[in-house]
C-alpha cells in the first residue's frame, strides 16, 4: 500500500468521522448558548420584578 492511497484512506475516514463530529458539537454549542440565554434573561427579569416589587 502506497502512501497517496494510505492518504486517501486517512482522508475519507477523517471526513466521514467529522460529520457526526461536527453536527454533536454544534448541537452542544447551540444547547449551550440558549440554556446560558435563558438563564440570563431569568436573571435579569427576576431582577427586573424585585425592582419593581421594591418600588
Amino acid at each position: 500500500m502506497d502512501r497517496s492511497a494510505l492518504d486517501l484512506v486517512v482522508l475519507s475516514f477523517a471526513s466521514f468521522a467529522w460529520g457526526p463530529l461536527s453536527f454533536c458539537f454544534s448541537l452542544s454549542v447551540s444547547l449551550f448558548l440558549s440554556l446560558a440565554l435563558s438563564l440570563s434573561l431569568s436573571v435579569s427579569l427576576s431582577h427586573c420584578f424585585n425592582e419593581t416589587n421594591l418600588n
